[in-house]
């Protein structure tokens, strides 16, 4: 039983390594390695507390509270400076994907699997749970280039009354 765990584990802190956690991570380790999910879950949050940055000056607050005036703060703080909101990045994300489909030749479904939208109807969604990894992951590199792309060349322009992130600047097309 203890090597189960301990293989689950290191199995976990292989895929951590290579970015492919998914929420259904630690479930699928627990049916694997036949123990149960309460066990590695408790193992992996023991494992990243003993393995966390200590800092003798954090303060102890309640993460309820904490995360919503984190988040409101965060929000102010683009508001204020006029920048743009997760909303609109994932929006921008969503938009300029689909529109660039002939390009990166993924399925639509990628694209909603990696802004973690549900995908089909109800029965496709009860049978069907693969998470599609590899695919996903070529659709972030696409993406990661295709901005770097835009940056080296100058070409992105921030749109100052929010109407979308970026534009491509059009005197230098």
């Amino acid at each position: 039983m203890q090597r189960h765990l301990y293989n689950a584990l290191n199995e976990y802190i292989q895929l951590q390594k290579q970015g492919l956690i998914t929420e259904n991570t630690q479930r699928k380790l627990a049916n694997k390695y036949l123990v149960s999910y309460s066990s590695i879950r408790d193992l992996i949050h023991k494992y990243k507390k003993d393995n966390s940055i200590k800092d003798k000056y954090k303060k102890f607050i309640d993460n309820a509270l904490h995360n919503h005036t984190k988040y409101k703060a965060y929000t102010n703080f683009l508001t204020t400076h006029k920048l743009n909101t997760p909303h609109r990045i994932r929006s921008t994300f969503s938009t300029i994907l689909y529109d660039l489909t002939p390009k990166h030749k993924l399925d639509f479904t990628i694209i909603e699997m990696c802004l973690a939208h549900s995908v089909g109807n109800m029965v496709i969604q009860s049978y069907n749970h693969s998470e599609r990894m590899q695919e996903r992951k070529e659709l972030m590199q696409f993406w990661a280039n295709y901005i770097d792309k835009l940056a080296h060349e100058n070409t992105l322009q921030q749109v100052a009354n929010n109407s979308d992130l970026y534009v491509l600047n059009p005197k230098i097309m």
